[in-house]
């Protein structure tokens, strides 16, 4: 599996850096795990959004093992990007994927996750149109897998974007927030690797879709 993340690394992620970077080392630590448990060989390539006074996509790491990425400290998220080119940012993770050596082994399959706290601003190469016609276009092709987690209201216009529904959470822009799609990720991530090794090699349901759980659903299953 290669796994292709996009930090916003903006200036509006700056209040809550720590949490992000706190976040990042969990989804590292999560699929360290998940794929040591499931015999998974996995790829990390990460990119930012957004960084240094600049309206830019940066690489950070590209094709490493997961095994070999230590914890980032927390005060090492910088959040200081002039804007969020996302769709520069998805597009970027699909070029590194796509020029990569096994890029057409039918065995090896990509998961594409973009974190953001905003919307798309700052892009130049990518627009919405093209980098929808993209994700479809590998979608189809049942070996690709992009996941959003975005801000309260944004899934409506990923949806249009042909993003399945169940591949998108939506997250409150606090700390606790934060941490609350930290924890939904992490059982996301262990769930990806088990359909993995069962020969799964993309899914439209990475997170729980939780719009089809009532609150009578929930009351039958808790304990007093």
């Amino acid at each position: 599996t290669r796994f292709g993340l996009s930090l916003d690394t903006s200036g509006s992620m700056r209040s809550i850096a720590r949490a992000a970077a706190s976040d990042y080392n969990s989804t590292i630590s999560s699929i360290q795990v998940a794929s040591a448990k499931e015999n998974q060989e996995t790829l990390v390539s990460v990119v930012e959004c957004g960084y240094g006074r600049t309206r830019c996509v940066r690489t950070i790491m590209n094709g490493v093992n997961v095994n070999s990425i230590k914890p980032m400290a927390l005060q090492d998220y910088v959040a200081d990007g002039a804007g969020t080119p996302l769709f520069d940012s998805v597009g970027s993770l699909i070029e590194m994927f796509e020029t990569s050596p096994d890029a057409n082994d039918p065995d090896v399959s990509f998961l594409v996750m973009i974190i953001t706290d905003g919307a798309e601003n700052a892009s130049v190469k990518y627009n919405a149109r093209s980098i929808a016609e993209k994700i479809r276009t590998l979608n189809n092709t049942d070996r690709w897998t992009f996941v959003f987690r975005v801000p309260r209201g944004g899934s409506r216009s990923l949806i249009q974007m042909g993003i399945p529904a169940g591949n998108i959470l939506e997250w409150d822009q606090t700390e606790k927030g934060m941490s609350v799609s930290t924890v939904a990720t992490q059982e996301a991530f262990t769930e990806y690797f088990t359909a993995r090794s069962a020969g799964v090699k993309s899914t439209q349901k990475f997170y729980a879709n939780l719009k089809e759980v009532t609150s009578k659903d929930v009351e039958t299953k808790l304990t007093d």
